[in-house]
C-alpha cells in the first residue's frame, strides 16, 4: 500500500468533481468536539482505534484520514 499525502484544496476538487473517497476523522473527543469544522460523511476514528475497526474500511475507494 503506497500512502501519500493530499492537500485540503486537493481533496475538496476530487470531492466536488463527485470521487468516491471513505474519509476518516482521527481527531480525539475534546478536539472534535471543539471543532466547528466537520466534514459532512466523515467516519470519527481515533487514530488509536483504526487497526480495530479495519472491517468498516472499504478496499475499494481511495482513503483519506485528517486530524487537526
Amino acid at each position: 500500500m503506497e500512502l501519500k499525502r493530499i492537500t485540503v484544496n486537493a481533496l475538496k476538487k476530487r470531492l466536488d468533481l463527485g470521487e468516491s473517497i471513505f474519509l476518516i476523522d482521527t481527531r480525539g473527543p475534546d478536539a472534535w468536539n471543539d471543532s466547528n469544522v466537520k466534514i459532512k460523511g466523515a467516519v470519527r476514528l481515533h487514530f488509536s482505534q483504526i487497526s480495530q475497526h479495519l472491517d468498516k474500511v472499504p478496499r475499494d475507494r481511495t482513503i483519506v484520514t485528517y486530524c487537526t
